[in-house]
């Protein structure tokens, strides 16, 4: 593969939502479709920052992700994601760092 013809962008951006505008800034303008409350980038649908996933047919294995404690912050208080979740996704990090921790909602 001749690795003269692919652009190179830099270093890797930090973790976050999905940026429609910082994609077009760094990608072009027409890298990204508005469609009703989604953006399309890539091949992929983007709703409120987060990816969208089919999940017809599709394999994910979630029992060895374990979150950081910023990932957890950033999804806590979202309201497309259910509490439950975030609960497991706490007792998973509580597990790695050999702590206990309890999870309240207000």
């Amino acid at each position: 593969m001749d690795r003269t013809k692919h652009k190179h962008h830099g270093p890797r951006p930090a973790q976050g939502l999905f940026n429609p505008n910082m994609m077009r800034q760094i990608w072009g303008d027409s890298s990204v479709k508005k469609r009703n409350q989604t953006y399309a980038f890539q091949g992929q649908e983007f709703k409120d920052g987060h990816l969208s996933i089919d999940g017809n047919g599709v394999n994910i294995y979630t029992k060895e992700a374990i979150p950081t404690a910023e990932e957890i912050a950033l999804f806590k208080n979202n309201p497309s994601v259910r509490g439950s979740a975030v609960e497991e996704a706490v007792r998973r990090m509580s597990m790695l760092l050999g702590r206990r921790f309890v999870t309240r909602t207000y």
